[in-house]
């Protein structure tokens, strides 16, 4: 009896880290799908931008990276850093428009440092999973390594812009 109960036990939390998974990845993609909000909202008092989608998206990053990949869809994460290449797009042309804006309020270092930090945990996170999968799929592989690319010039383009 307490063995099938610690089973259940141990099957319900391993259920529960997949659904924690899941939630994380949608997170994620909900905090990118918002950056441009957060990043176009400068304060005219303080003359800064509110950098706090930044500071929660690299929390949501480290909740992800804790999690064992192997509890993430293969689907799940290709969807991911395909959503997350997208906003990077999106967002390097955002900053390069703003770029003067980001000027005149005296944040572009902190910008700049800000986008390597997000830069450096989003790579270290494609390749993590990328060293976990490769057996199992090599076309995963090069279609996140191809990703990496894209997210490398994208926040290059963005960090030289302010």
């Amino acid at each position: 009896m307490a063995i099938n109960t610690l089973l259940l036990g141990v099957l319900s939390l391993a259920l529960s880290v997949t659904a924690t998974v899941t939630e994380d990845l949608d997170a994620i993609a909900d905090k990118l799908n918002t950056i441009d909000f957060h990043i176009s909202e400068y304060n005219n008092e303080t003359q800064k931008l509110d950098l706090s989608g930044f500071h929660d998206l690299f929390a949501a990053y480290d909740a992800v990276k804790i999690q064992p990949f192997t509890k993430i869809e293969e689907e799940d994460i290709v969807n991911y850093v395909t959503v997350l290449a997208y906003d990077y797009q999106l967002f390097s042309e955002l900053i390069s428009n703003k770029a003067d804006l980001i000027k005149k309020g005296g944040f572009g270092n902190a910008l700049s440092s800000d986008l390597h930090v997000l830069k450096f945990k989003s790579l270290d996170l494609l390749y993590a999973y990328e060293a976990e999968t490769k057996d199992d799929n090599p076309n995963a592989s090069n279609e996140l390594d191809s990703l990496s690319g894209q997210i490398d010039s994208y926040i290059e383009t963005a960090i030289s812009s302010v």
